[in-house]
Formats: structure tokens, C-alpha cells, sequence
């Protein structure tokens, strides 16, 4: 008896963007056991999609084998439209998101494979080129502050920050923005829109979250060096690990404490904290200073005070 293929699913705003060349089929899931192939390969198929979605489809699906060339795809098509001189800043942004789209579920649903650890290493290198070439922050949130809510987005906002602050410290080499990018791209690679809600809910009572969202951080390192895979460095792990850690026992999973906090996840979770102020009162004249104010309360000891005070220095 043949075995039955297995599935990855292809991010709708992907398809918007590549549906007039997808060099492989698509289908539609009917039930959990059955699938109906709604586009052929090298079809166009964004009228198609675009019927479905109407409809309130919301997942399109290809069969695992046919993703992993796509990655390899994507890699390519993110280094040439990236260079090119015709791309506008607007562009390449829906270029970075949708890599960014199917970096998550080529992790996910396929593991550490060669085209996504190159699609990784590539995101971030783009990503880290993007904020650093082509606008100064203030002009970067005031451009994209209404795409705030997307993930990607975010990462950029929180990268932008953390490499601000490594400034500061003049502490900033390429490999550390490359390291700085890749944790931000994979520490939430396992989450859905659903446990990022979630996770806000319970902001002030993290314990009460459900075991694989309290748990994400430590299985994303996990999944990561699975095979003795050595792909990323030890920096880029320990910030996925502890990227949810807060003081006073209001983070999780919660294996250090604010004394004993590593200084690159310390970067990276006092940035998290300020731009999540910032985004909450929509980048106000003085949201700022407010954020600073606040994030002094907290962040009081060893290396959370360190990266506060690379933070104050840059805003």
C-alpha cells in the first residue's frame, strides 16, 4: 500500500506574491484524511486562491517534497530581488515577510534541513541589511508602525533596537548583528497567532500558560541542535532559550534569575519590553521616555541594568 504524502502549508500571502509561478500543485484540505488539488503546477493561481480565501479558506497545502524545492526558491528569489536596485523598501518588506512565512513552517513541519538552515542564515542577513541600509529607526517605525501586529515586523522593530544598543556598547561586529537577527527570526518559530495571545493574556501569570507554549523556547534549542545539528552558534541559542525570561519570576520557563542572565538575551529582552510599550501607546511623541521610565523599575540588576543602560544611551 503507498504511503500517503505528507503536507506543509503554503502562507496565503505567499501565494499572492508567487502564485503566477508555483512550480509545483496545490491542494485544499476537506478533512483531515483528504485533500483536493485546486492548483497544477506552473499554473497561475492567485485568481484561483483568491476565490477560496473569499470563502473563508484560510490554508493552502503542498506536498512536503515539493516545499523543500520551494525554500531552495525562495533563497534565491530573496538574494536577487534583494539587490536589485528596482526593489523599493515597501517590496522588499513583503519579500523579507513572506521569507519570513515559510522559513516558519519549513522548521516546523520539515526540521533543520540545509535549505532552511541557508533560508535562515540568509532572512537574517537581509533583515540585519535592511535596517541598518535603508532607514533610520525613527523613520523605520514611523514607515511600518501599522504592520506592527506581524511577527516579522516586530523582530525588525525589537533588531533595530538590540543593534542600537550593541552600539553603544561598541560591542556591534557582523557577526554579532547576523547572530542577533537569526535569534529574533527562530525563538518563536513552534508558536501559532493563537499562543502569542496567550501569552499576552498571561502576561503577569506565565505559569498558567499551556505546556508546549511554556515550554517553546527550551524545544526551539531543541529542535535546533536535534542530531548534534551544530548549524548556529551557542549566542543564537542562548537567546532563543531565555528570550522569555523577566525578573521578578514574571517570564518563563524560568531557569535564571535577573542575577545570572546571560548579557545577549538581556539585550534582546530589554528591547522586547521597550518596543512592546511602544507599540501599546502607538508610538506617541513621548512613548519613549514613558518606556524608559518604566523599564527603569524593572530592570535593576547585573546584565538586564547593563543593556537598560546601552538602551537609555541610544533613544
Amino acid at each position: 500500500m503507498a504511503q500517503k504524502p505528507e503536507y506543509c502549508r503554503v502562507p496565503i500571502e505567499v501565494i499572492k506574491r508567487y502564485g503566477g509561478d508555483f512550480p509545483f500543485d496545490l491542494y485544499l484540505r476537506l478533512s483531515d484524511d483528504k485533500l483536493v488539488r485546486v492548483g497544477h503546477a506552473n499554473d497561475d493561481v492567485k485568481d484561483t486562491v483568491a476565490h477560496y480565501v473569499a470563502k473563508g479558506v484560510k490554508e493552502i497545502f503542498a506536498i512536503k517534497e515539493d516545499y523543500i524545492r520551494f525554500v531552495e526558491l525562495m533563497n534565491k528569489d530573496l538574494t536577487a530581488k534583494f539587490f536589485d536596485v528596482k526593489t523599493s523598501s515597501e517590496d522588499k518588506m513583503e519579500i523579507l515577510q513572506s521569507s519570513f512565512s515559510v522559513l516558519k513552517e519549513s522548521f516546523v513541519k520539515i526540521g533543520v534541513s540545509q535549505a532552511s538552515v541557508t533560508l535562515a542564515r540568509e532572512l537574517a542577513k537581509k533583515s540585519g541589511e535592511f535596517i541598518s541600509q535603508h532607514m533610520a529607526t525613527k523613520d523605520f517605525f514611523t514607515q511600518f508602525k501599522g504592520k506592527c501586529s506581524s511577527e516579522y515586523v516586530r523582530s525588525l522593530f525589537v533588531g533595530s533596537v538590540v543593534l542600537n544598543m550593541f552600539d553603544n556598547l561598541d560591542w556591534k561586529t557582523d557577526s554579532i548583528r547576523q547572530h542577533v537577527m537569526e535569534a529574533l527570526l527562530l525563538r518563536d518559530i513552534l508558536l501559532s497567532p493563537e499562543d502569542f495571545v496567550s501569552i499576552k493574556e498571561m502576561r503577569d501569570t506565565p505559569k498558567r500558560l499551556l505546556g508546549e507554549v511554556y515550554n517553546h523556547p527550551k524545544a526551539t534549542v531543541e529542535l535546533l541542535t536535534k542530531d548534534n545539528c551544530r548549524d548556529f552558534s551557542p549566542d543564537v541559542l542562548v537567546m532563543i532559550e531565555h528570550h522569555h525570561e523577566r525578573p521578578d519570576d514574571k517570564g518563563f520557563p524560568g531557569v535564571v534569575n535577573e542575577n545570572s542572565i546571560p548579557i545577549m538575551p538581556a539585550m534582546l529582552i530589554v528591547a522586547d519590553e521597550f518596543i512592546e510599550r511602544v507599540i501599546t501607546w502607538a508610538f506617541a511623541p513621548d512613548s519613549r521616555s514613558l518606556a524608559l521610565n518604566e523599564l527603569a523599575g524593572i530592570f535593576k540588576k547585573g546584565n538586564f541594568r547593563k543593556a537598560l543602560n546601552a538602551l537609555t544611551a541610544g533613544i
